[in-house]
Formats: structure tokens, C-alpha cells, sequence
């Protein structure tokens, strides 16, 4: 019987280091940018190459340092499920979100398109374009999204972007 309980203790302990590799895995498949959020990373993949029993001490550190980097990651300044919730409010098609030069997100409706300028709200910024063309110092938010083109553009729209 001790060893049934050893074996389950094993097991268990094997089942919550798979589920936190896993997070690790799902994690720095986003867009970490921020030093602070590699430096997080670098931590856990330290306690998880330790090859001795990996304990409940371990795993709630795990959990804490993996917390503390998804708050850092995608490169937007919300941790993941957030941006899942902007995304799925929003219900935009890939290529509808910007930056302005410095890193602010913004978002461009109808068609994606910019057709109106104006000011980020942070910065104040130069931010959207006119007839389809985005100011040349803003960006396609690659971070938000994915995309790596504008909603509006002949490359979103070339069929060699799509994996058929």
C-alpha cells in the first residue's frame, strides 16, 4: 500500500509539473517583450530543469512567477485572457488593430481601413491615415492579433497569406 501512495504522489506530482510546463509552453508562444517578463520565464524554466521531485512548494512558485509573466505578456500591457476578452468583444476580423509610434493600440473599424486621422489618447500622437493608408510612423498591432498585414491592404487580401 506504501507504495501505491508513492507511486500516486509520483503521479501527481508528474500531472502538475505537465500542467504548469504546458502554461510555460502556451505562454512564450505570445509575444513576451518586457525584460521583466523574460527575467519571470528564465525563472521558471530554472525550477523546472531541476530534476529533483518537483513539490507543492515548487509548483505554487511556478504558478506565481507564471501569473506575474502572463500580466507581461503580448506585448499590449493585459495578460492574455484580457486581450481574449477585448478580442472577442470587439469581434474584429485579423488586421483591424494599430499602434501609433509609441506602442499604443488602437483599433480602426468598417473595413480596417485608415481613412480618418487623429491623436492617440495617450500620447497624443499622429494615429490612423486617409484613403486606406495608415500614417507611415504607425503600425499594424502584430501583438494583438497576429496579423501581420492591414485588414485593408492587397497583401491581407492575397490568397498566398491564407494556409490553405
Amino acid at each position: 500500500m506504501l507504495v501505491y501512495l508513492n507511486v500516486g504522489t509520483m503521479y501527481r506530482s508528474s500531472l502538475k509539473f505537465l500542467y504548469v510546463f504546458v502554461a510555460l509552453i502556451y505562454l512564450t508562444q505570445g509575444s513576451i517583450t518586457k525584460e521583466e517578463g523574460k527575467v519571470l520565464i528564465s525563472r521558471v524554466e530554472t525550477i523546472l530543469s531541476d530534476i529533483s521531485r518537483f513539490t507543492e512548494v515548487k509548483e505554487a512558485e511556478v504558478k506565481k512567477l507564471l501569473k506575474e509573466a502572463e500580466k507581461l505578456s503580448g506585448g499590449v500591457g493585459i495578460s492574455l485572457e484580457e486581450k481574449r476578452m477585448v478580442l472577442n468583444a470587439m469581434g474584429f476580423k485579423p488586421g483591424h488593430w494599430y499602434a501609433c509610434p509609441n506602442g499604443h493600440i488602437y483599433a480602426i473599424g468598417d473595413c480596417g481601413g485608415a481613412m480618418v486621422e487623429s491623436q492617440c489618447p495617450e500620447c497624443h500622437e499622429r494615429i490612423g491615415g486617409r484613403n486606406h493608408s495608415l500614417i507611415a510612423t504607425n503600425r499594424v498591432a502584430t501583438e494583438m492579433d497576429g496579423s501581420r498585414h492591414p485588414a485593408w491592404s492587397n497583401a491581407y487580401n492575397n490568397m498566398a497569406n491564407f494556409e490553405l
